[in-house]
């Protein structure tokens, strides 16, 4: 095994690793409400992932915390701070709607402890929430002119009050552990709205591109391997049954001939929309195999012409001839004489196939015709989003830089393949 071959398998297989895993570790609801912007509203948007904080950052980690019951309807919640910056929000939601009134203090590292908010349920919202911000100013026992009680509501800074102690103009972070008290009819939950979140970060939605991801490329790979399969079984077939002698064999090499002259690009562009069905959300959702088949066609003209002209160089080489003299019926001949050599072609073409489908879901995803949820389509994502102009390399890298591996991968594969089976049978 060449290292050609080595590489471009490992790469391949490193892909279809995450590919097998995806449906164990993506939480299926955050795919399902993928184009749900209301799922995702308590994400922070353009979040550079979490692990960029082991690389000497100080970034408040976006994180769920569950409450300890204290006793009845009283409810306890310990965040752990210890940044160098504060957490863009807290919000305290609830596993089912509370009812009567709900009370909420903290008490914090440097001894402060004070009502967040009491009253009716409303969302507790401590930064966007007005009743919330407000009894935070109110009840943290600090003096504010109205001027800076009007400016930490406007710029909505209202968490310093909670996370900061005030030196002169400026807020110091006081890190430590903060304990939420809740006192409520149902049992509640903190939601840290944090500067970093998931694996891969965020989009401008507050989108899980880490979920986007793996399952993207499971529906990636599926569509490649189906579109690569489609392309060469027909190939195979037609190009042998085209290197029959007679009026079948003109008939299937004319269809071959047609594939290849038909513009690709446009057709599909045209007949998505006659294929699709679209969702509650506006996406495109197009059958695997229907798009699988309708791409076939229009690629296996080519691996067909070739293995007929391959099948007919073979049928009319002397050993071939002498086992027709004998008795081998046209089957005969094929199977045990054509087929060892177009078979390792049809394999090679496969790999090469599949690198042209996985560049052509890449560029359908720039016209946003690209159906299910793939790589093209979060390619149009990085796009849509100014991904690169904005500086959120953690969108354009893993996607832009995937495309290309893979690809790579298949190219890797297929030359080893060219070199061992090709190259000897040309010659």
């Amino acid at each position: 095994m060449g290292w050609k071959l080595k590489l471009g398998a490992g790469i391949v297989a490193f892909y279809l690793i995450f590919a097998i895993i995806a449906p164990y570790v993506v939480n299926r609801e955050n795919v399902e409400n993928w184009y749900s912007i209301t799922y995702w509203t308590h994400n922070p948007r353009f979040a550079p992932p979490e692990w960029v904080n082991l690389f000497g950052r100080s970034l408040p980690v976006t994180e769920t915390i569950e409450a300890v019951k204290a006793g009845e309807d009283v409810y306890k919640m310990a965040y752990s701070f210890h940044y160098s910056t504060l957490p863009d929000d807290i919000i305290i939601l609830f596993k089912t709607p509370p009812k009567g009134t709900v009370t909420v203090n903290v008490t914090t590292p440097d001894g402060r402890t004070f009502t967040v908010y009491s009253g009716p349920p409303v969302e507790l919202d401590f930064r966007k929430s007005p009743p919330v911000a407000q009894s935070i100013i109110r009840n943290s026992g600090m003096n504010f002119t109205m001027d800076e009680k009007i400016t930490l509501m406007v710029t909505g800074k209202v968490l310093n009050v909670i996370f900061s102690r005030r030196e002169g103009e400026s807020w110091m972070p006081v890190k430590g552990t903060y304990l939420f008290t809740v006192s409520a009819s149902s049992e509640p939950y903190l939601k840290v709205v944090g500067k970093v979140c998931c694996p891969m970060g965020t989009d401008a939605f507050g989108r899980d591109l880490w979920s986007a991801f793996l399952w993207g490329t499971r529906q990636t790979l599926e569509l490649v391997f189906s579109i690569a399969a489609t392309a060469v079984l027909l190939g195979l077939l037609l190009g042998l049954a085209g290197s029959v002698s007679g009026r079948n064999g003109s008939a299937v090499d004319f269809a071959s001939q047609v594939s290849t002259m038909l513009p690709m690009i446009p057709l599909l562009i045209a007949l998505i929309p006659i294929l699709q069905t679209v969702s509650y959300y506006g996406s495109l959702s197009v059958p695997v195999w229907d798009f699988a088949i309708v791409l076939g066609l229009l690629l296996f003209g080519r691996i067909s012409r070739n293995i007929k002209t391959m099948a007919v160089v073979e049928k009319s080489k002397e050993y071939a001839r002498a086992a027709r003299a004998l008795g081998g019926s046209e089957w005969w001949v094929t199977k045990h004489h054509v087929m060892r050599i177009v078979l390792p072609y049809a394999l090679s073409e496969f790999i090469l196939l599949s690198a042209k489908a996985l560049a052509l879901i890449s560029i359908l995803g720039f016209f946003r015709v690209i159906p299910g949820f793939n790589w093209g389509g979060l390619l149009a994502m990085v796009i849509k989003q100014r991904a690169l102009y904005l500086g959120a390399w953690w969108m354009v890298i893993p996607i832009g830089t995937s495309i290309a591996v893979l690809a790579l991968g298949f190219v890797l594969i297929h030359l080893e393949m060219e070199e061992r089976f090709i190259d000897p049978w040309l010659s």
